[in-house]
């Protein structure tokens, strides 16, 4: 009767650690597409975009370099920030 119950319950740890296997591996997926569409979001920006930050920063973008942006947060101040940190486009240019 012991070995049963073991084999039952090895048995079932195999299965959980199975399931446990693929959905990681959907999760990896799914933030490979989401990492794509970050890439292509931050890809498309341009001088004049009016932008909101992470911060809930708005303005307009005064210059890009690789993962720099310089944004125009009021007239004639600027704010130097990562590109990461901007979380959406409102509306096309300046």
């Amino acid at each position: 009767m012991k070995n049963i119950t073991l084999w039952i319950v090895i048995v079932i740890m195999i299965v959980y650690a199975i399931i446990f296997i693929i959905i990681q591996g959907k999760n990896k997926k799914v933030s490979k597409n989401q990492q794509k569409t970050i890439e292509d979001f931050h890809s498309k920006l341009k001088k004049g975009d009016h932008i909101i930050t992470l911060s809930g920063i708005y303005g307009y973008i005064y210059a890009i370099d690789a993962n720099k942006v310089s944004v125009e947060i009021s007239k004639g101040i600027y704010v130097d920030m990562d590109i990461q940190s901007i979380m959406g486009v409102l509306n096309k240019s300046h």
